[in-house]
């Protein structure tokens, strides 16, 4: 388990979920704030990605990220109602994808 600095507790957190040659997962679990305190919100996701940037640079090259995430972000637009591919990220649906948010732009950095 991995707690996050007290600035983010409460908006992240993440678990390693290991079976020696079964499977070994990093699942995070991310509450990006909404744009509404847009400069708290703007710090808490940078503060959000060093930390878990900081966890998956000292991961074993074998485990695989799971992201959970509630992003409150939005991404290029793409058409509706079919996988929907931007820079490697998949979605699927009307709202996937559509005027790209600062959250959106910096997490497609991010991963």
């Amino acid at each position: 388990m991995f707690n996050p600095p007290s600035s983010i507790q409460g908006r992240a957190g993440a678990l390693r979920l290991h079976r020696p040659g079964w499977y070994d997962l990093l699942v995070f679990s991310i509450y990006v704030p909404p744009r509404g305190a847009r400069q708290e919100a703007r710090q808490a996701l940078e503060d959000i990605l060093a930390w878990a940037g900081g966890i998956l640079a000292e991961a074993p090259c074998r485990t695989t990220p799971l992201l959970l995430m509630d992003a409150n972000a939005s991404f290029p637009p793409a058409p509706a109602g079919a996988l929907q591919e931007e820079g490697g990220n998949q979605a699927i649906g009307p709202l996937a994808f559509g005027r790209p948010s600062w959250q959106g732009r910096r997490l497609l950095d991010f991963w």
